[in-house]
């Protein structure tokens, strides 16, 4: 015996390339999320934003990120710099804070496998951006030059 077919589901697409505003409803984690690139798989934690849009039914999800805080990481560079002041990288920061968060975002298509998938291109806060005090270990080194006492005009 086969497995009875099943009816595709179709996902509620949103409006791309507009801004489209809306609260960061939730924050997903997976400890083991298996990510594959270029036919290698990596084990490690993940983390996603769930939005909830305004003018639409149905949440709507971002796709699973390295959670991580590296320069080169997607959840640094394209959500924690655009809603989180003066953030630097392996910053200890609590993602829980994005939860709530009013925002806009613009959305854009993109294909795998067949398949369309719609992601977040741009994404700014509506307001200010939650605010980040540094630890003393964060804070960046300012090297003040002290002057001499040879540079003494007297």
């Amino acid at each position: 015996m086969i497995p009875p077919k099943r009816e595709e589901v179709k996902y509620e697409l949103v409006k791309t390339g507009d801004f489209i505003t809306g609260v960061i409803d939730n924050i997903e984690y997976d400890e083991n999320h298996t990510f594959s690139f270029q036919g290698t798989e990596k084990v490690s934690p993940a983390v996603r934003l769930v939005f909830k849009l305004d003018e639409y039914e149905h949440l709507h999800r971002t796709k699973w990120m390295n959670f991580i805080y590296s320069e080169k990481s997607n959840l640094y560079k394209k959500f924690i710099i655009p809603l989180v002041a003066l953030p630097v990288p392996y910053f200890e920061f609590d993602i829980e804070k994005l939860k709530g968060m009013k925002v806009k975002a613009i959305w854009e298509n993109s294909e795998w496998k067949g398949k369309t998938y719609q992601n977040i291109e741009l994404i700014r806060p509506i307001g200010e951006k939650i605010a980040y005090e540094p630890t003393i270990e964060e804070a960046p080194e300012v090297d003040i030059e002290q002057p001499s006492d040879e540079d003494a005009p007297f």
